[in-house]
């Protein structure tokens, strides 16, 4: 699937991320999909041509709903620490309210071992990595933080307690608490990071 999303595709994309979030990967068929938009399978795939078309579609969506709501944080003009700390709030809300679908489409990913999907799962966490670096970057830039940081490191250790933070609360079944982590973690990655 390439190209500029139709308005039907996005409904339908956001039927099938609902699912996921409700149902985990198992949730997500044609079928389902087909009842839940109260239309025939046969209509399903005049949109998409397969259930991979769905989700490599859907790998392109998420990101896009991500940067939609992520990139202009990145953009403002506030204390670049301040601005890591709305980040990671804000990633934290965008998985709360979504119910942590994107480790749903990594484990689709895995699951399938499908290089294509791999490769869309692949670029929809380095373009969230990216987002993070750029923040970093920022905080270089500015003096906030150390000129020698290796910045791919630190990028990624920020979104392994992402990760990490989120996986546990979704097998744990408890609640993301993101105002009861992000303190403590930034505490200790500023420690090393600061100027």
């Amino acid at each position: 699937m390439s190209g500029k999303l139709k308005k039907r595709q996005e409904e339908i994309l956001e039927a099938a991320l609902n699912l996921l979030a409700q149902g985990g990967s198992y949730a997500l068929t044609i079928r389902n999909l087909a009842k839940v938009l109260d239309i025939t399978e046969p209509a399903l795939y005049r949109h998409f041509e397969s259930k991979k078309d769905l989700l490599m579609a859907l790998y392109g969506f998420t990101w896009q709903k991500m940067e939609s709501r992520l990139l202009p944080l990145t953009e403002k003009e506030i204390d670049p620490i301040e601005k890591l700390t709305v980040f990671l709030h804000a990633s934290f809300g965008y998985l709360t309210e979504n119910r942590g679908v994107n480790l749903v489409l990594l484990s689709e990913a895995i699951h399938h071992n499908d290089p294509d999907l791999k490769k869309a799962m692949f670029a929809l966490i380095s373009n969230f990595q990216d987002l993070i670096r750029k923040i970093l970057h920022q905080g270089v830039a500015k003096g906030a933080l150390r000129e020698d940081m290796e910045l791919k490191i630190a990028s990624r250790l920020v979104l392994g307690f992402f990760q990490s933070t989120v996986t546990i609360s979704l097998l744990s079944e408890e609640p993301l608490e993101a105002s009861k982590v992000i303190g403590p973690f930034l505490k200790i990655f500023l420690e090393g990071a600061k100027r």
